[in-house]
């Protein structure tokens, strides 16, 4: 958030920089003034924004980029069976691993089994 906002939005306490002395210090300002806590609000939103927020999930992003990637790499017109389901099954959020067949139509036919 910072790195979009070019400017320390929200403190980060990194290793030994996490400590309840430097939580507090961070944290009493925002508790004890609203126009500070709007203006943190207003600052990680503007930041938030930057970076796509109400977006395409960064994972759907990232999930549609490996299929890319894997349409271009396969040597024939289709990549590795395993793979593409894989990545297939990620970018619709399904289950991987297993074959969903059965009677009820809405899960007949579903193609996330590895193999």
């Amino acid at each position: 958030m910072n790195a979009a906002a070019d400017a320390e939005v929200a403190p980060e306490f990194i290793q030994t920089k996490c400590t309840p002395e430097n939580i507090a210090a961070a944290a009493a300002p925002l508790l004890d003034s609203e126009d500070a806590r709007e203006d943190q609000i207003r600052a990680q939103d503007d930041a938030l924004a930057k970076m796509g927020r109400g977006g395409t999930p960064a994972a759907d992003i990232a999930a549609d980029t490996v299929l890319q990637v894997i349409k271009v790499a396969a040597p024939s017109p289709r990549p590795p069976l395993s793979s593409f389901r894989y990545f297939e099954c990620l970018r619709r959020r399904e289950p991987i691993g297993h074959r969903r067949i059965g009677r009820d139509t809405s899960t007949a036919g579903s193609d996330c089994a590895l193999g």
